[in-house]
């Protein structure tokens, strides 16, 4: 897995705050999910989304079913390597080799 890999799930990993906005996605294999976010992460968000078009042209699909939050942070990360976001997300390595990480050996 490469470096921008590491750090695309590095940020997805991290928290997120919470507000009095919410929009609701269609998360593939997860259902609906709602995030909250205040206004200033909702603009920020906006604004993010603007810089990576004005650079890149086309954000992938997968980003917006992210935390606004996650969407600024990915966005900030593409624009300061200067190298757009996969048009995949990466899979964590343990997804990716169907390993179980809830087993337990005795």
């Amino acid at each position: 897995m490469d470096e921008l890999a590491q750090r695309i799930l590095a940020i997805l990993d991290r928290p997120t705050g919470i507000g009095v906005f919410s929009t609701s996605v269609d998360f593939p294999g997860k259902g609906r999910t709602r995030y909250w976010f205040s206004f200033a992460s909702g603009m920020a968000c906006m604004q993010g989304k603007v810089e990576y078009r004005t650079r890149f042209e086309i954000l992938p699909d997968w980003v917006s079913l992210y935390h606004p939050d996650h969407q600024i942070q990915l966005c900030r990360l593409a624009i300061g390597a200067n190298r757009p976001l996969p048009l995949e997300p990466p899979v964590p390595a343990a997804a990716a080799t169907g390993e179980d990480q809830g087993r337990t050996t005795g």
